[in-house]
């Protein structure tokens, strides 16, 4: 008996997955059992092979795949299903006995091929039964050929023609504008919002603001607010009530090195912080919750250090030259709230200090993997900064104990023999006592030794610089 309405089951994965997959319906052969691994990356499902990615139990009412392979980690379902041949695999003749346990298996499997088409029928489109009139029929294959599918005024299906819109030059060339100054010059535009409306349309999405500061609305959809040219720090304060999944790009038109301080209302943050400094321009959505933005470096959070090859230390919008230098917990309450004082406690109440790699290399943490075997003893970089392994902590340069053994060239056979000996115990103290110093020369291959009063691998010179 089906005793299941069921025909197909699937499980979520993530990541790692268990080995057993349950089929909790009837199946009469191995061979009648599908399964399919998916993914969400555009990878094509994935057909899996009976005894050599999994095996599966005998028939029954209920069975169990077992994974015998390692399936890929990426994939997100699985999809177990039963598919039957539409067949009648008995032959009834007259007159013949026909036992009852034939009779309930032809019925069971005609019950499964029917769940099997419904399974299939559920996942079309459909008209709906109230409407009235004969099913819809799609045209021709020769009428419909690159078209698309359309409906007539009585909702019969008909094939539509594509109609192209040709591009204008005028829309090429604000296409082909690289910056929001130059698409503000296509369309004519200066710093006020009527003059948008002289141009296009538009003024339902595109704000232009003339004055120092910028009160960004909640509205849907997408909304772009131009900041016009000039001098001062702007100010764009975020509303207080916005709607969900609104959408905001606040573009800076000038090319002056201004910050731009995104300020929210109602408690509201921008990547998690109250006030968000950008140099440059910014897109951000709202999740129901916050503020994301969706950008570049516009989004990186304070803390973020980077190193650039230029030679000066005067560090780019939004960023400050790592030199240890104290600042203000207050004014940079952003990056204090990311690094604290891991890199020393500042004047003890109302500073910290930054990171100082000046003449270092920046080395990961070990965090007790064992590869820096003096991460006990790592010190701080400033007064109040972490110790020990902990982000923040500085090391010393070292070298690698070692010892050396000590030879000489025996060309009169004092120690009974003659050619390269080596130092014994008495002799190396003999010499040690006679202040003897044995400096690295040049040797074979090798080269010519370099000396210095470090330990160093090969190395370039940058600057480094961090986020806040």
């Amino acid at each position: 008996m089906v005793s299941s309405e069921d025909s197909k089951i699937q499980y979520t994965l993530s990541g790692t997955f268990p080995t057993t997959f349950s089929v909790p319906f009837k199946y009469w052969a191995k061979d009648e059992i599908i399964v399919i691994l998916s993914f969400d990356d555009g990878t094509a499902d994935q057909t899996l092979v009976q005894d050599t990615d999994y095996s599966i139990t005998d028939p029954d009412d209920t069975g169990t795949i077992t994974a015998i392979t390692t399936w890929d980690a990426d994939a997100v379902r699985l999809t177990i299903y039963r598919n039957l041949d539409i067949l009648q695999e008995t032959d009834y003749a007259d007159g013949t006995t026909v036992p009852m346990s034939l009779l309930e298996q032809d019925f069971d499997r005609l019950c499964a091929m029917i769940q099997q088409v419904k399974e299939v029928t559920d996942r079309q489109s459909t008209i709906p039964i109230t409407d009235s009139g004969a099913a819809v029929t799609l045209p021709s294959r020769s009428t419909r050929a690159n078209k698309i599918l359309g409906f007539d005024d009585d909702g019969d299906a008909e094939a539509v023609d594509v109609v192209a819109t040709p591009v204008t030059d005028f829309m090429k060339t604000l296409l082909e504008d690289e910056s929001a100054a130059e698409g503000l010059a296509t369309l004519g535009l200066t710093a006020t919002a009527e003059e948008i409306n002289a141009v296009c349309d538009v003024s339902a999405i595109m704000h232009v603001v003339s004055s120092a500061d910028c009160a960004v609305s909640a509205a849907v959809g997408h909304h772009y607010y131009f900041l016009a040219t000039g001098t001062a720090m702007r100010t764009a304060t975020l509303p207080a009530a916005p709607v969900a999944y609104q959408v905001i790009t606040i573009l800076k038109t000038d090319p002056s090195n201004l910050y731009l301080v995104l300020i929210n209302g109602n408690g509201k943050t921008v990547d998690g912080y109250a006030t968000y400094y950008m140099a440059q321009s910014i897109t951000l959505v709202y999740d129901g919750t916050s503020w994301i933005s969706i950008n570049g470096d516009a989004g990186a959070w304070p803390g973020k250090i980077i190193k650039t090859g230029k030679n000066s230390t005067t560090p780019r919008l939004g960023y400050l030259y790592c030199d240890n230098s104290a600042l203000s917990r207050t004014t940079y309450a952003n990056l204090f709230a990311e690094i604290g004082t891991a890199w020393g406690y500042g004047d003890g109440s109302t500073t910290f200090n930054l990171p100082d790699p000046r003449g270092r290399s920046f080395r990961g943490r070990d965090g007790g993997v064992g590869r820096d075997p003096d991460r006990a003893s790592r010190t701080a970089n400033a007064a109040g900064g972490n110790t020990g392994d902990n982000v923040g902590t500085v090391q010393e340069d070292a070298f690698h104990g070692h010892g050396h053994m000590q030879y000489y060239y025996d060309a009169t056979g004092m120690n009974g023999g003659s050619g390269v000996e080596r130092i014994s115990n008495s002799l190396a103290n003999s010499l040690s006592n006679s202040g003897v110093v044995m400096e690295p020369i040049t040797y074979g291959s090798y080269g010519t030794p370099r000396i210095s009063s470090e330990t160093r691998g090969k190395n370039a010179g940058v600057n480094y610089f961090i986020k806040f």
